[in-house]
């Protein structure tokens, strides 16, 4: 079964490399997810909440956005699927703009200082970085798989 895996039915070329990008943005996606909510509990003021706030959203943006790509790549495995490339590059791109200016602002803040004791801020920093690297990997896979697509056709 191990051997079968990645093969699928479609032609298309191995899932397995595309598989392991989505399931780290959906992992550190839910990790993001939970320190945000752990610090967005610990945060004093109405602007800090509505900072975490956004953390809280755009994590839990990239794990749905990460589940969904995980669930499509699974699916080449065992069926005839054609992934639809062009699509998840253009939400690549959109989480990828949507991420960058949060996960800036917050290293800004974490280097401050101004963030909570629990130090649950900090590690939403970080687990939102990690992820936003984890879709420059996405990106730039379907980038290429888009261009290969393309010239085929």
């Amino acid at each position: 079964c191990a051997a079968a895996m990645g093969r699928g039915k479609g032609g298309e070329a191995s899932a397995i490399p595309f598989m392991v990008p989505h399931l780290l943005v959906l992992v550190f996606g839910l990790l993001a997810l939970i320190c945000s909510c752990v610090a967005y509990s610990a945060a004093d003021g109405q602007q800090a909440h509505v900072f975490r706030g956004f953390f809280i959203a755009l994590s839990l943006l990239a794990s749905l956005y990460g589940l969904s790509a995980f669930i499509e790549d699974f699916k080449r495995t065992d069926y005839a699927w054609k992934r639809a490339h062009m699509n998840f590059l253009y939400v690549d791109l959109i989480l990828l703009v949507l991420i960058l200016p949060v996960a800036i602002a917050g290293a800004v803040r974490w280097e401050s200082g101004d963030t909570d004791k629990s130090q649950a801020f900090n590690g939403a920093v970080a687990c939102l970085w990690v992820t936003w690297f984890g879709l420059v990997v996405v990106t730039i896979q379907d980038n290429v798989s888009v261009q290969y697509e393309e010239s085929l056709l």
